[in-house]
C-alpha cells in the first residue's frame, strides 16, 4: 500500500515577485494552481510537505491548507 502524504500550500506575493525577476521570460507563471479538500482551485506560490514549516524566508508567508491536485501555473 502506498503511503500518501498530504501537501500544503502557501502563497507569498514577495515570492511571487522573486521569481518574475529571476525568470521574466518563463513560459510558467510564479502561481500555481491546485484544487484544496473541498474541489476549489486556489492560488499558491509553493508547496510543503508540513503545516509547521514551509522552509521559506519571505516574511508574507501565508498558509492557504491543504491542496491536492496540481492544475496550472499562472502569471
Amino acid at each position: 500500500m502506498t503511503d500518501i502524504k498530504e501537501k500544503h500550500g502557501w502563497i507569498s506575493a514577495k515570492q511571487a515577485n522573486s521569481r518574475r525577476e529571476k525568470r521574466p521570460i518563463s513560459r510558467t507563471g510564479p502561481y500555481k494552481i491546485y484544487l484544496n479538500e473541498k474541489g476549489e482551485e486556489v492560488r499558491i506560490t509553493m508547496v510543503s510537505d508540513t503545516k509547521d514549516n514551509h522552509g521559506c524566508n519571505y516574511s508574507d508567508m501565508t498558509y492557504v491548507g491543504i491542496v491536492t491536485q496540481y492544475l496550472r501555473s499562472e502569471y
